[in-house]
C-alpha cells in the first residue's frame, strides 16, 4: 500500500482536521452553546485506509492469487503480479485523493461540501467496482486483470 511518508501526510491531514473539530467543540462548549454531537459521530472524511482494507487486504489478496494459480494457466504468476500492482495503484490513489479532498474541503475550506461529497462518491464507486473484477479474478478469469488496471488509473478522473 502506501509508503510511510505517504501515511504520515494522510495522518497529518486527518490529525489537523481532528484538531479543527476538537477546537470547534471546545469553542461551542465554552460559549455556552449546545453542540449537536450527531454531526460529529461520523467524521465527514471517514477512514480511507479502513475503506481500502475492506476491499483489498492480505486475505483477499491470497484468495485472488490462489484462484488465479489454480485456474489461470501458465501466465497466472504474471497476472497475479499485475493484479497486485493494479490494486496497489488503486488503493494508493484512493487514499491520496480522499485525503486531498478532505483537506481542500474541511481544512483549507476551498472545496464546497457538496463537491467534496460528489468527488468522494466517485472514489467510492471506483473502489466498489474493483470488487467485481476481484471476484472474477478469484475464479481464474484473467481477462478482468486488464479492466482492473484501467480502473486503477481511472480513479484519478474523480479529481
Amino acid at each position: 500500500m502506501r509508503s510511510s511518508a505517504g501515511r504520515k501526510t494522510v495522518g497529518t491531514v486527518l490529525g489537523a482536521l481532528a484538531l479543527v473539530v476538537v477546537l470547534a467543540l471546545g469553542a461551542g462548549a465554552c460559549g455556552g452553546k449546545k453542540v449537536n454531537m450527531d454531526v460529529f459521530e461520523e467524521h465527514p472524511c471517514g477512514d480511507p485506509e479502513a475503506d481500502v482494507a475492506k476491499i483489498w487486504n492480505k486475505e483477499r489478496r491470497n484468495e485472488v492469487a490462489s484462484g488465479m494459480m489454480q485456474n489461470g494457466g501458465v501466465s497466472a504468476p504474471q497476472t497475479v503480479n499485475a493484479i497486485d500492482e493494479s490494486m496497489e495503484r488503486l488503493t494508493d490513489n484512493y487514499i491520496e485523493l480522499r485525503a486531498e479532498f478532505c483537506e481542500d474541503a474541511f481544512v483549507k475550506e476551498e472545496l464546497p461540501e457538496v463537491e467534496y461529497r460528489r468527488k468522494v462518491a466517485c472514489l467510492d464507486q471506483n473502489l466498489q467496482r474493483s470488487l467485481t473484477h476481484l471476484d472474477t479474478l478469484e475464479v481464474g478469469e484473467s481477462s478482468a486483470a486488464a479492466d482492473l488496471a484501467l480502473l486503477a488509473d481511472e480513479i484519478r478522473l474523480c479529481k
